[in-house]
């Protein structure tokens, strides 16, 4: 596939969190193997991640436990991604449980 048909099928969107931002990029294939990208902005900076669209599906059910309250404060999780890998513990302050 070819650069600007790869431009094409890009789609993106941008949510707003507690006061920060997060621009979110996919492909529109939507294969397992496709990657996608989120970048959180704050006052600080900028933090950036590319991981598999199924690693994407994980990590959305690993934060969908935790705002469930199905995970315990310290839990690690992780998994291993052709980049790298992603991983995530449970942390809780007055705002609730998160993953860092």
């Amino acid at each position: 596939m070819d650069d600007r048909s790869r431009r094409e099928l890009r789609r993106g969107g941008t949510v707003k969190v507690e006061g920060k931002s997060f621009e979110i990029v996919w492909f529109k294939g939507g294969r397992k193997e496709d990657e996608v990208g989120i970048k959180e902005k704050t006052r600080k900076g900028a933090y950036s991640v590319t991981f598999t669209v199924e690693g994407g599906m994980w990590l959305s059910n690993l934060l969908n436990q935790i705002a469930e309250g199905r995970t315990t404060v310290g839990s690690t999780f992780k998994r291993i991604e052709p980049l790298g890998y992603l991983m995530g513990t449970v942390k809780e302050n007055v705002r609730g449980k998160f993953s860092k």
